[in-house]
């Protein structure tokens, strides 16, 4: 794979400070919450992950880029 993966685009258009996602997870511990998603776009993608069936989060995982 040619560049790093810190130059994804997809990284930058999920990236959250790490102020926000402290901030948010400390209020899900005080609100007693088993998740927290740190952004709109995190809790989107969590959403659409959670309704797709399990053979087809596999087959779109089987397309993201490995650790080399």
């Amino acid at each position: 794979m040619s560049g790093s993966r810190k130059d994804l685009p997809v990284k930058k258009a999920f990236y959250v400070s790490l102020e926000q996602v402290v901030s948010e997870s400390v209020r899900g511990l005080l609100r007693k919450r088993a998740r927290v998603c740190p952004s709109l776009k995190v809790a989107a993608v969590a959403i659409s992950i959670g309704i797709l069936p399990l053979a087809a989060v596999r087959l779109i995982m089987s397309f993201r880029p490995r650790k080399s």
